[in-house]
């Protein structure tokens, strides 16, 4: 039950929020819950009253149960300013967070759905010379990556482990292990297959017969069961992989190979999407050039973005040519990471046992640390003073997040030690239109003092550890589609656009939208493809357009992100700098230019040709106009739950 009155939200229920052109039909498409009592979806009012309502609860156990101050009076005084501010898009909860905050999901499943991501090194697996069922062993880091992921949660890796542990012939016996028709059943299935690799140990043949059929309705999390087929193809993909390592020892491409495999699976067997990042040696040429097997591309190593950890002696010639050609390696700065807090040349090595960092690089994490971001608009602010007010209620909401725990103590600890969260921005690159870039650095600067301050008394009140690290900026996702806004510091890719959006073939969204005229076709590419999944298209013009993204130089992208590093965030500014053919050439260059000034970057080279499907499709204003005239006014009439088959904030980084 909501703790706002109901006077209180009937003021907003005859209202219409602020909705982005496609801000209504992402919100019922991903974070529109079912409520099986009144037998209908939420509205924006729902949601947003059980997203305030959820971050009351969780505040006032936390101050019942340690004897903290807490006054209802005021905790509810603070939730109507907290559900004004999400109501009109000032700030949003993470897609994770408006979907699973305040839902029964929380009592199922603890706090990792609520968090974006996490990290895992495998450079403790040699310490384990026996399988220890009471305690971590060689399998650890990889199952792990598993039950987070099919949480929903982002995981980054690392290939310390290589060369650390061998490979033997498992021990297969006759008797059968029927598979629990759960996640925590799929997890273990796979343990128990690699620790009968990794150790020699006996290995039973699975039995599937308990897991639900494809198409059954997933209770609780939301979502249609994707059947036993994605996890049959793991075990099989793992039996074929590892035999051919037998005898040999973990080298990077093995272990990239097999949290690709694991993060397959959880695309095509669970709601969310897998998100992964690996991050290698730049001097291991298996690891940088595992991009270059298109074949193993397609087929499973798309799964994860990959990154090398680098330094001053690194060779940016040899790598900046790999990214050029092949759009990858990124690079990761772990020691510029765990020495700087901002890029302001202020040493605090508060981060000195960092290891590594999440899927889309705005988190520094250490080993099983999970992180929670939430997204402020700075364009939607008419002053600084308006956007520190926000800042406040968008803190309090990560802040929260790190209170509830996951129930995985190791992971808790270092949560309840370092208590990291990331206070973001979107719609960055308008504000610059707008302000002016030293202004958006100007309120930067000041609103991230603010958010020191704040942590310190809020951190008081709750009896916690201050926050190691507060703010970054995250790519985003669906998020900004809710008020429209552009996310992070992107620029727009064109005034006119068709935006896609992939859609469960099973969400009965597609029948409103056919209804309004909408173009529907079938997915043609991908994991999802194969007629599970829709395609959307939604014709979009761009608000306050001044320039699209091929007219912003790879040089003046890179330094609004030094900006970014220097005045607001602590953590890492994610971002993903687009060249043309012209600067390729000069990536080597700027990475040595730049290195003591970021912590992360990765480079894509600028679209010359749209392919088919693609999430943004430029189109000219007539277009544009033919487009709008043939759709009719779209009524939202779906009874269940969302299908999330997308986007950076259901646990991809990859945009819709």
């Amino acid at each position: 039950m909501s703790i706002l009155s109901a006077k209180f939200l009937d003021t907003y229920q005859n209202m219409r929020p602020d909705w982005g052109p496609l801000g209504e039909i992402v919100y019922n498409i991903f974070y529109s819950r079912f409520l099986e009592e009144q037998e209908r979806k939420e509205n924006w009012v729902d949601t947003c009253a059980r997203v305030v309502t959820g971050v009351y609860n969780i505040e006032k156990q936390h101050c019942l149960q340690y004897d903290r101050p807490w006054d209802d009076d005021k905790g509810i005084l603070d939730a109507h300013k907290m559900f004004e501010l999400i109501y009109s898009f000032m700030f949003l909860p993470p897609g994770r967070g408006l979907w699973a905050m305040g839902s029964s999901s929380m009592s199922r499943h603890g706090g990792a759905p609520l968090n974006n991501c996490g990290f895992t090194s495998t450079k403790d697996v040699g310490k384990f010379p026996v399988v220890n069922l009471h305690g971590p062993d060689a399998t650890y880091p990889f199952v792990w990556l598993m039950n987070m992921s099919m949480l929903g949660v982002g995981i980054g890796f690392d290939t310390r482990g290589a060369g650390q542990h061998g490979v033997q012939k498992p021990y297969y016996v006759a008797s059968q292990w029927v598979i629990p028709d759960s996640r925590e059943g799929w997890v273990e299935s796979v343990r128990m297959q690699l620790a009968g690799f990794f150790y020699g140990e006996t290995l039973p043949r699975f039995d599937y017969s308990r897991i639900r059929p494809k198409g059954s309705i997933i209770r609780g999390f939301g979502g249609i069961a994707a059947g036993p087929e994605p996890l049959i193809k793991l075990h099989q993909a793992l039996e074929t992989l590892l035999t051919t390592y037998i005898g040999r020892r973990f080298d990077s491409t093995m272990i990239v190979d097999v949290n690709n495999l694991i993060g397959r699976c959880v695309v095509s067997g669970n709601v969310r999407r897998s998100a992964e990042i690996a991050l290698g040696d730049p001097d291991d040429i298996l690891f940088t050039r595992l991009k270059t097997d298109f074949d193993k591309v397609a087929e499973y190593r798309y799964i994860s973005n990959n990154s090398v950890i680098v330094g001053p002696d690194s060779d940016y010639q040899r790598l900046g040519a790999l990214t050029a050609a092949y759009g990858e390696p990124g690079y990761f700065w772990r020691e510029n990471a765990r020495l700087f807090g901002r890029m302001n040349g202020i040493q605090n090595a508060s981060d000195y046992n960092a290891d590594g960092t999440n899927p889309c690089v705005e988190q520094t994490l250490w080993n099983l640390e999970l992180c929670n971001v939430v997204e402020t608009f700075i364009n939607r602010h008419k002053s600084l003073h308006q956007y520190m007010r926000t800042l406040k209620m968008a803190y309090r909401y990560a802040k929260v997040v790190s209170l509830v725990k996951t129930g995985i103590p190791e992971t808790d600890k270092i949560i309840e030690r370092n208590r990291r969260i990331g206070c973001s921005m979107s719609g960055v690159a308008r504000a610059f239109n707008r302000m002016g870039t030293a202004q958006v650095f100007d309120w930067s600067d000041k609103g991230y003092d603010y958010l020191t301050g704040l942590d310190a008394d809020y951190s008081c009140w709750l009896g916690i550890n201050r926050s190691i690290k507060r703010t970054s900026i995250k790519p985003s996702g669906t998020v900004p589609l809710l008020p429209g806004e552009t996310p992070a510091l992107n620029f727009p890719e064109s005034e006119f656009y068709h935006r896609t959006i992939r859609v469960s073939v099973n969400d009965p969204i597609l029948v409103d939208l056919d209804r309004a005229k909408y173009r529907i076709e079938p997915n043609q590419y991908g994991a999802d493809g194969g007629g599970e999944t829709m395609v959307v298209y939604i014709p979009v013009q761009e608000p306050e357009f001044v320039r699209a993204k091929n007219d912003v130089s790879m040089w003046e992208q890179l330094e609004h992100v030094v900006g970014m590093q220097r005045y607001w965030a602590d953590n890492q500014v994610s971002c993903t700098i687009t060249f043309d053919q012209k600067e390729a050439e000069d990536i080597p260059r700027a990475l040595e230019l730049y290195q003591d000034k970021l912590k992360a970057v990765a480079f894509l080279p600028k679209k010359q040709d749209i392919y088919p499907q693609a999430p943004i499709q430029p189109i000219s204003p007539s277009e544009y106009a033919t487009s709008l005239a043939s759709l009719k006014p779209l009524v939202i009439t779906g009874q269940k739950d969302a299908v999330a088959v997308g986007g950076c904030d259901g646990g991809s980084c990859s945009v819709l």
